[in-house]
């Protein structure tokens, strides 16, 4: 008995860290929040105009593109558009956010004021707010064109908000290189286009790819949990189903690593920005 104490007091110190880095993660996700959204009026609702415009726009190009009958449901191909692109819109996000956020709080965090998990936290809560109104019109939208059943919404919300949390843990593997180069951001800025693309963001993958080209695109981890979230939604068969179980179980994996090795890192990333 007297061997388990030290295990439970570990374990209780390490839950009450947990919990101090959440609470941080909050107020700085609150403070970021207000910055981004002050002096505008429509506040929360920005993050939702970027997605009905791409999607007003694909559906009125899409007879153009390919013609009507391949989505002979304009409200069944419009959701496809919605959801992808707001789901590309939260990755990216807390992808950015991210690699930019030592940058950004690097003398709270030379002086030991705040730990990478509390950094992590923040970003994920900050995007995962700006994504709740476009699922909520998702949802609304699944439910009035009767496509959707309960179970499905359910996967639906729940692998939409892993999104943010894989991106920010992408964004945790690129942190000490992008704070130290900056050529790493411009880059990841210059291919947006490219994950975009491979992701499927406004198009589904058909069966007919060839396996190794499947293979390709699953390196993208948007373009499987796109498609799962958007299947689920919509009640159709998912192409990457494989490929987004392994991006679900890779994510708390790498965020993990990622945090273990953080104590190492940080000092000698810190030093080099001259903190």
């Amino acid at each position: 008995m007297p061997k388990s104490e030290p295990v439970f007091r570990r374990a209780a110190v390490a839950s009450r860290q947990i919990l101090v880095d959440v609470e941080v993660g909050v107020a700085l996700a609150r403070r970021d929040l207000a910055a981004d959204f002050r002096g505008t009026r429509l506040g929360l609702l920005w993050p939702l105009l970027t997605p009905l415009a791409y999607t007003a726009l694909f559906v009125g190009l899409k007879p153009m593109l390919s013609g009507p009958h391949e989505h002979p449901d304009p409200l069944t191909y419009a959701l496809k558009i919605f959801i992808g692109f707001s789901l590309w819109q939260a990755w990216f996000s807390a992808l950015r956010n991210q690699m930019d956020t030592l940058r950004r709080n690097r003398l709270l965090v030379s002086r030991a004021d705040l730990r990478p998990a509390a950094l992590l936290a923040s970003g994920y809560i900050a995007c995962t707010i700006r994504l709740l109104f476009p699922l909520a019109v998702s949802v609304i939208a699944i439910l009035a064109s009767g496509d959707g059943e309960l179970l499905g919404l359910i996967q639906f919300l729940g692998v939409a908000l892993i999104v943010p949390l894989n991106g920010s843990a992408i964004g945790l593997i690129l942190q000490p290189f992008a704070t130290l180069y900056q050529d790493i951001g411009k880059t990841l800025q210059s291919i947006s286009l490219a994950l975009v693309a491979s992701a499927g963001v406004f198009f589904t993958f058909p069966d007919s790819l060839p396996v190794w080209t499947g293979w390709l695109l699953a390196m993208n981890p948007l373009g499987p949990l796109v498609d799962v979230a958007r299947s689920a939604a919509l009640n159709v068969d998912p192409y990457f189903s494989w490929a987004a179980l392994i991006w679900l179980m890779l994510t708390p994996i790498i965020i993990f690593f990622q945090l273990s090795i953080s104590k190492r890192v940080l000092p000698i990333v810190l030093e080099r920005l001259g903190s």
